[in-house]
């Protein structure tokens, strides 16, 4: 069954918004070191994901991570 078109509008809203507001964050820990791409290649990529890095790794070793 086809989507109307206020629900296709509504699920880009929520696409903007979730864009919006994680970006700034990934930029500032993927800047600090602490995670990484797995396609740095292509980072518009929709397989593109997100790893931790060996730094936040051993950040979370020595700060416990729970």
């Amino acid at each position: 069954m086809p989507k109307s078109d206020k629900g296709l509008n509504e699920q880009d809203e929520l696409r903007r918004l979730r864009e919006e507001n994680t970006e700034p964050v990934n930029k500032s820990v993927s800047a600090d070191g602490l995670i990484e791409m797995t396609i740095p290649d292509k980072p518009n990529s929709r397989l593109q994901k997100y790893r931790l890095t060996d730094k936040s790794r051993q950040w979370l070793a020595s700060h416990g991570d729970g």
